[in-house]
């Protein structure tokens, strides 16, 4: 972990309740901007045949290709290996990283 995620660490066992909220509602409105940040550019990149990676949560780092470009998710054929190769996947546009 690096120096900024202990900071955090520590100023949440020291924070009071009403001083946590509020670095709370903080954080998850800079994840929210972020994610639909990365939304936006998402949409006008992907398209059919895109190549993209996201990371699951039980599967972990993953590789694959656009299927189709729904308004708010794409549907992924995983191509990476793994238990999943060649699943399809359901998944939202903020979660992807165009890498070809």
């Amino acid at each position: 972990m690096n120096n900024n995620v202990e900071i955090f660490r520590t100023m949440a066992l020291t924070l009071d309740d009403a001083d946590f909220e509020a670095a709370f509602n903080i954080m998850m409105s800079e994840r929210d901007g972020r994610r639909e940040k990365r939304y936006r550019q998402n949409r006008n990149k992907l398209e059919r045949g895109s190549v993209v990676e996201w990371t699951g949560s039980k599967s972990g780092s993953c590789t694959g290709e656009v299927v189709k470009v729904k308004t708010k998710k794409a549907i992924v054929k995983q191509t990476s290996t793994g238990r999943s190769q060649g699943q399809n996947w359901d998944i939202p546009m903020s979660m992807l990283r165009v890498v070809g």
